[in-house]
């Protein structure tokens, strides 16, 4: 019901998003800010329901996705004790919430009165 109900709301965010008037980012902060009673939001989420049981109906009809889905899933590199712990460190340390200190709805001056070395970096060299 939402689907049809909002379906020219659908159309106008992918084809947003697609002709790249504003980011998608930024379409879906806003999205996030409406209140989740909203019935795009409704909409967009019984449509990724429809996707995504469309995709599960294609795993268990073919059998040539279902084994390149499950070759990806049997990663051998954690069976190995030092290998495992390799990639435990590395997904510590490059998680997304090493930026989650960032305000993401800030204002930044990045203007050449406002990039005063504070700690004595050079820039770099420019080559013409």
């Amino acid at each position: 019901m939402y689907i049809i109900q909002f379906w020219d709301d659908i159309l106008r965010f992918i084809a947003t998003i697609k002709l790249k008037e504003t980011t998608a980012s930024d379409i879906f902060r806003r999205l996030n800010s409406y209140s989740k009673q909203h019935g795009l939001y409704h909409a967009l989420k019984a449509f990724g329901q429809i996707l995504k049981s469309i995709f599960f109906l294609r795993v268990i009809d073919e059998p040539v996705l279902r084994m390149s889905i499950e070759k990806v899933a049997e990663t051998r590199e954690i069976d190995d004790p030092a290998k495992r712990e390799e990639l435990l460190q590395a997904m510590a340390h490059g998680s997304a919430a090493a930026w989650g200190h960032l305000n993401l709805l800030g204002e930044y001056d990045f203007s050449e009165d406002k990039l005063q070395d504070s700690v004595g970096i050079k820039p770099p060299k420019l080559t013409d």
